[in-house]
């Protein structure tokens, strides 16, 4: 991601916008991603983890465990009910 670099030379807090570090940043979105594929297809974990961020099935539910607080199968669950 090009963002660091760009913090580094510009002396700009990565925070400064979103409240979190570039990553952090770049996790949320996958995830906000990761949710709205899950809730509108039926597509595997692992390939929804590979067009979120090139993740396998395995990280990928690790992931969402941290940021969403659910696996992804639950998740799916509770979105189509």
């Amino acid at each position: 991601m090009l963002f660091s670099p760009l913090i580094k030379r510009e002396g700009v807090d990565g925070r400064l916008y979103t409240g979190l570090t570039p990553h952090q940043y770049v996790i949320e979105c996958r995830m906000e991603q990761a949710k709205r594929l899950l809730a509108a297809t039926d597509l595997p974990l692992g390939e929804i983890g590979l067009q979120v961020g090139g993740v396998g099935h395995s990280l990928f539910t690790a992931l969402s465990r941290t940021h969403v607080s659910m696996t992804p199968t639950a998740s799916r669950d509770n979105t189509t009910r």
